[in-house]
C-alpha cells in the first residue's frame, strides 16, 4: 500500500511536523524525510513473579509484578507527501498534499512492566471486601514513534459484599467501585488527556431454591455518567440488567 495507493516510491514522504515547521519558516532544510520500511511483526519476551497468601484465615493477599521487552514495537507516525510532484514547494498549499499515520517497527527494544496487588478480607457473617491496585509503564520508547501506553500509571478497584444474607441466606449483593486517574491518550488522529472517572458498578440475587435458580438484578456504571478510554472510542455508559438462572445449584 505504501508503494502502491500511497505511491511512497515516487512521492518522497515527509514527517509531518517537519513540513508543518517548513509552511511556518519557509525553510526546505528543516524537512525530514520519511523512509518506509516493510512492516514486521512484533515480538515480546516476558518475565511475571507473584506470591499469594492467606493470613489468619480471613486476609487473602496477592501481589505480582511482570517485566516485558518488546523488539520491532509497533508504533506509529505521521507523515506527508505530494502526490503527482516532487516540488517540495507545493507543502505551501495544504490542498496539494496529503498526510497518513502509517505503522512502522521501532528500531530500539521498548520495556514494558507493572505491578498488582490485591487484599480480599472475609468480614464474618458471609461479608467479603477486597481492594485491587494495578500500574503500568512503558520505557525506551522511540521518540520518533507515537507509541504511548494509553492507559493510566495505575488504578484501583474496592469491592464489598455479601454471599448470603438473610436466615436462609437467600439474598447476596455485591458492589464495586472503579478509579482511574486521568492520563494522556496518544493516536495517530488526536492526542490529549482523558479525564479522570469513578465507576460504581451493584448487583442483587435472590436464590429459588425448590426450583435450583437464581434471579439477579444489577448494573454497571450505575449513575450513567458516560466515560471515555480513548479519542476515537464510544462513550460508555449505564447498563442495567436482570437475569433468570435456571439448575444453577
Amino acid at each position: 500500500m505504501l508503494y502502491g495507493e500511497y505511491q511512497f516510491d515516487k512521492y518522497q514522504p515527509y514527517l509531518l511536523e517537519s513540513v508543518n515547521k517548513y509552511r511556518q519558516t519557509n525553510d526546505p532544510s528543516v524537512l525530514e524525510k520519511f523512509d518506509p520500511k516493510d512492516i514486521k511483526p512484533q515480538s515480546v519476551d516476558a518475565f511475571e513473579l507473584g506470591y499469594s497468601a492467606l493470613v489468619a484465615r480471613r486476609v487473602l493477599i496477592d501481589v505480582l509484578g511482570y517485566y516485558s521487552t518488546w523488539k520491532n514495537f509497533i508504533g506509529y507516525v505521521n507523515v506527508a507527501n505530494t502526490p503527482g510532484s516532487t516540488n517540495v514547494e507545493d507543502f505551501k498549499d495544504r490542498d496539494k498534499y496529503i498526510a497518513y499515520n502509517i505503522a512502522y517497527n521501532g528500531a530500539e527494544k521498548v520495556n514494558t512492566y507493572g505491578y498488582a496487588a490485591s487484599v480480599s478480607v472475609d468480614l464474618s457473617h458471609n461479608f467479603l471486601t477486597k481492594v485491587n491496585f494495578s500500574s503500568d509503564f512503558l520505557k525506551n520508547r522511540n521518540n520518533s514513534q507515537i507509541n504511548n501506553f494509553n492507559t493510566p500509571n495505575w488504578k484501583f478497584n474496592v469491592e464489598f459484599g455479601n454471599t448470603g444474607l438473610g436466615k436462609k441466606q437467600l439474598f447476596s449483593f455485591n458492589t464495586t467501585l472503579r478509579y482511574r486517574p486521568a492520563y494522556f491518550y496518544s493516536i495517530g488522529f488526536a492526542s490529549g488527556t482523558i479525564d479522570a472517572n469513578v465507576v460504581v458498578d451493584a448487583q442483587v440475587s435472590y436464590k429459588l431454591p425448590k426450583v435450583k435458580s437464581r434471579i439477579k438484578l444489577g448494573g454497571t456504571n450505575l449513575t450513567n455518567k458516560y466515560y471515555y478510554t480513548g479519542f476515537g472510542s464510544p462513550g460508555i455508559g449505564g447498563v442495567y440488567y436482570i437475569t433468570y438462572a435456571y439448575n444453577v445449584f
